[in-house]
């Protein structure tokens, strides 16, 4: 079955139940959404095999040095409140040193920011008409039974519920790497002691935060930067831009016309004294409408050839981190490199020189996994959705498809009322749906949904 059973078809003598799968980020804003459009009775179990809330794989492994890529004026997990992180900044800073003057244009601590969305998320909970219970457990199936009411699979238990809301940023977890070890992995004194020589996959924002972190834990050796285009992040400005209207021509229907299209924007706007910068966040309201326009055949030229390009420009450095790069870079034993991996072998690392194509072994003390965060389709959950049709998988890139406000899409192509999947999961059906705004817009989104069903049944019963 596909269409699930109606949230309205409960007993009236029993809470609506929700599941939110995951207690990161993204759990944490579907936490709040509903919590805040007041859907009672209500009944939250959020589950995730870490014991923390609001922090994730993003901002719970993340050191107090390591930046968030956003603005702090632009981080609100509150739509209807862009203020409010600066808000909490400001209570939290009372008995420290005075808060900066632009502070709206810091960026600031991954860490402190885990702190934020947990503090709220907290608060916002327990103040709600609904109870909650965490569960510490990794969820590894989602079902239906014969009637078509849904039931998550977490640890030993099988949990009978209304709504399943996936929040597992880009999918559970996992220690393992394609290339290494992975990021953000534990390094000990001995990796510490004989790391002469490191290579890392990978040139974006993840090499960025390894980079920084390993040359402030001691090593001095050789750091090789590898990816095959050896594209690096571009820097956010100073302070923050308005955003430059951008929309493809009615004529530009190819990746390669809207990008020539966008170069041309650019020059116009830089040449009148403005930035790019302010040309890409003027086209960010606009890039899912415009990603989903696409053919199949033109999203996968543009994952093929100019994903790279675009979110290198998309998730920018804050300029401190920028400037900081830029030192790395200067000095002979931080090489940058413009290579495929072939393939790593315990110490030894075989490269593809991407201009000559000749190969080369090179042996190193640490190998890690820079290559970003994937869409998982190999969990035990994702494998659950697709194999009984509950999900399938999007017209090109990773993760499964699901509509704008989150409702998953089963086999048979039809949006379900009563499972949702939300973030990183829906990257390859909407492409922008990583970042904080549009994460926070989404749970909006699925928790009207909700409501409004909550409130038909109850008007039936």
């Amino acid at each position: 079955m596909s269409g699930g059973a109606a949230a309205g078809s409960r007993l009236s003598s029993r809470p609506l139940r929700v599941a939110i799968v995951g207690r990161g980020f993204t759990g944490a804003a579907a936490a709040i959404a509903i919590a805040e459009t007041g859907v009672a009775p209500a009944e939250l179990l959020l589950i995730d095999p870490s014991p923390d809330f609001g922090k994730g794989l993003a901002y719970g492994k993340a050191r107090d040095g390591e930046l968030l890529n956003v603005r702090s004026r632009d981080a609100s997990i509150f739509p209807d409140r862009p203020d409010d992180f600066l808000n909490w900044l400001g209570v939290r800073n009372q008995t420290g040193s005075p808060s900066p003057d632009n502070l709206g244009d810091t960026f600031m601590s991954r860490a402190t920011y885990g702190d934020y969305v947990a503090d709220r998320a907290m608060a916002c909970i327990a103040k709600a008409p609904l109870s909650h219970r965490f569960i510490q457990a990794q969820v590894t199936a989602v079902e239906r039974d014969a009637e078509g009411r849904i039931a998550v699979v977490a640890g030993t238990e099988r949990l009978s519920v209304d709504i399943v809301v996936i929040a597992t940023g880009y999918g559970i977890f996992s220690s393992e790497a394609r290339f290494g070890r992975a990021a953000f992995s534990s390094l000990d004194d001995a990796d510490l002691a004989h790391g002469r020589h490191a290579v890392l996959v990978g040139t974006g924002l993840t090499m960025v935060d390894m980079l920084f972190r390993l040359r402030d834990m001691g090593i001095s050796g050789t750091i090789d930067l590898v990816s095959r285009r050896g594209i690096l992040p571009a820097p956010h400005t100073e302070r923050a831009v308005t955003a430059i209207p951008f929309a493809p021509g009615a004529h530009d229907e190819r990746p390669s016309e809207i990008l020539h299209a966008f170069r041309r924007s650019a020059r116009e706007s830089v040449a009148e004294g403005q930035n790019w910068q302010g040309l890409m966040n003027g086209f960010r309201p606009i890039a899912r409408q415009t990603w989903q326009a696409l053919g199949t055949a033109h999203q996968n030229t543009f994952l093929r050839h100019l994903k790279p390009y675009y979110f290198s420009h998309r998730h920018r450095l804050p300029p401190a981190s920028a400037r900081r790069l830029r030192q790395e870079l200067s000095r002979e034993d931080t090489r940058l490199r413009r290579a495929a991996v072939l393939e790593v072998d315990q110490d030894v690392v075989v490269l593809k020189d991407r201009r000559t194509g000749t190969t080369q072994r090179v042996t190193a003390d640490l190998v890690i996994d820079c290559s970003g965060h994937q869409s998982s389709a190999q969990t035990p959950l994702m494998k659950s959705l697709l194999e009984d049709g509950l999900a399938c998988r999007p017209r090109a890139g990773a993760g499964i498809d699901v509509a704008p406000d989150g409702r998953v899409l089963a086999a048979d192509g039809r949006p379900q009322s009563d499972l949702f999947a939300l973030g990183p999961l829906g990257q390859g059906a909407l492409l922008e749906i990583t970042g904080i705004r549009e994460i926070v817009e989404q749970s909006r989104a699925m928790a009207a949904i909700v409501a409004a069903q909550t409130r038909k049944g109850l008007d039936a019963d």
